[in-house]
C-alpha cells in the first residue's frame, strides 16, 4: 500500500511540474513538503520511469549524421543542414550560410583571432551574420588570409569580407597590403619581408579560428585564366590532379599540396599553416563541392565542417583513404 501511495504522489507531482508548469516551490506549498523533498521526488519520478523525457528532433536536425562525420573524419564539430536542391549552387550556398552563421554566433569568443578567406559562400555567411545580434564579445581580430585578388569593389573580395566581418563582431580588421600572387618567388619573399605585410602574416598564423570555403576543381582553371594575362608563364600549367583549393592553395584527392610555381608565389597562409589553426571551419556543400570536401577531409586540412545532408551521407559512404596523421 505504501508503494502505491508513493507512486500516486510521484504521478501527481509530475503532472503539476511537467503538465501544469508549477514551480517546485508552488508544489511544495500545495502538498505540504519542503522544496528539497519535492526536488528529490521529481528526480525519483524520472529514475523509476514514472516520467519519460523524449527529445524529438526537428525536421532539419541531423545529429546522427553530424556525430558520424565527426567520428569518421576526426572532426571537432560538424553541422549538417537540409538542402532543397543539392544540384543548385545558389540554393545550397544560402542554406549553408544560414547554418554557418548560427554556428559562428555560438563559437566566437572574446579575444578570438579570426582568419578569413574569400568566395561566394563566405560572403553569404557574413551576410547571414548580419541577421543576428552582434555578439557580446571584445578584442576580436579579423585577419585577411591572403593578398588582394580581383576587383577590390567586389563583394566577394577578401579585403571587403575581412572588413565586413570585423565590423559585425565589433573588432579590428587586418589587411594584407599585397597582391595574392607575386610576380616570382623572389618577389614573394620581398613582399613578405616588408614589415607591414609580415606583421599581418604573423597575426594570421596565430589565428585560432579560420573561416573558409572550399574551391571546386573548376576554380583552378578560373584562377589560371585570371592570372595568365599578366603571368603568361602560368599558361598550360598541369591542373589535372587538382581536387580543390583552400585559401588559393591547391590540393589533390588525398588533400596533399599540389607542388607548383603558382603555389610558391601565393602571398597567404599555406596548407601547413592552416592545419595548425585550432578551428578550421569550412562551409561547403552541393554536388560540385563533394570531391573537394572529401579531399580536404582526407588531408585533415579542416576540422569543422558545415555542409548539407546529402553531402554528409555521400561523405560517409565514400571509400576510406589513408589520412594524414
Amino acid at each position: 500500500m505504501a508503494q502505491i501511495d508513493e507512486t500516486r504522489l510521484l504521478v501527481k507531482m509530475a503532472r503539476m511540474y511537467y503538465q501544469h508548469e508549477m514551480t517546485q516551490a508552488q508544489i511544495a506549498a500545495r502538498v505540504g513538503m519542503s522544496r528539497q523533498k519535492v526536488q528529490r521526488l521529481l528526480r525519483k519520478s524520472r529514475e523509476t520511469g514514472v516520467v519519460h523525457i523524449l527529445i524529438k528532433p526537428t525536421a532539419d536536425a541531423f545529429q546522427d549524421l553530424e556525430m558520424a562525420l565527426e567520428e569518421r573524419y576526426g572532426l571537432k564539430d560538424a553541422v549538417v543542414t537540409e538542402t532543397e536542391n543539392y544540384d543548385k549552387r545558389d540554393v545550397v550556398t544560402l542554406e549553408l550560410a544560414a547554418a554557418a552563421a548560427q554556428y559562428l554566433c555560438r563559437v566566437i569568443r572574446s579575444q578570438d583571432r579570426i582568419a578569413v578567406t574569400w568566395g561566394g559562400t563566405i560572403g553569404a555567411t557574413i551576410d547571414a551574420l548580419y541577421h543576428h545580434p552582434r555578439p557580446n564579445v571584445r578584442n576580436i581580430a579579423v585577419i585577411q588570409g591572403f593578398g588582394g585578388l580581383g576587383d577590390a569593389n567586389d563583394t566577394e573580395h577578401i579585403t571587403f569580407l575581412t572588413q565586413r566581418l570585423a565590423a559585425w563582431v565589433g573588432g579590428r580588421g587586418y589587411i594584407i597590403p599585397a597582391p595574392a600572387l607575386a610576380g616570382s618567388v623572389q618577389a614573394r619573399k620581398a613582399f613578405c619581408s616588408d614589415s607591414s605585410i609580415a606583421t599581418v602574416f604573423e597575426r594570421a598564423r596565430s589565428a585560432n579560428l579560420l573561416i573558409t570555403g572550399i574551391g571546386r576543381p573548376a576554380a583552378a582553371d578560373r584562377f589560371m585564366k585570371m592570372f595568365s594575362p599578366r603571368h603568361p608563364e602560368l599558361r598550360g600549367m598541369p591542373m589535372d590532379n587538382v581536387a580543390g583549393d583552400i585559401n588559393l592553395r591547391f590540393f589533390d584527392d588525398e588533400g596533399n599540396r599540389i607542388v607548383c610555381d603558382f603555389d610558391d608565389r601565393i602571398i597567404g597562409l599555406n596548407l601547413a599553416e592552416i592545419r595548425k589553426i585550432d578551428m578550421v571551419v569550412s562551409v561547403a556543400g552541393g554536388a560540385e563541392k563533394f570531391k573537394p570536401i572529401l579531399a580536404a577531409l582526407r588531408g585533415r586540412i579542416i576540422n569543422v565542417l558545415v555542409t548539407d545532408h546529402i553531402s554528409a551521407r555521400k561523405l560517409l559512404d565514400a571509400p576510406h583513404s589513408q589520412a594524414k596523421s
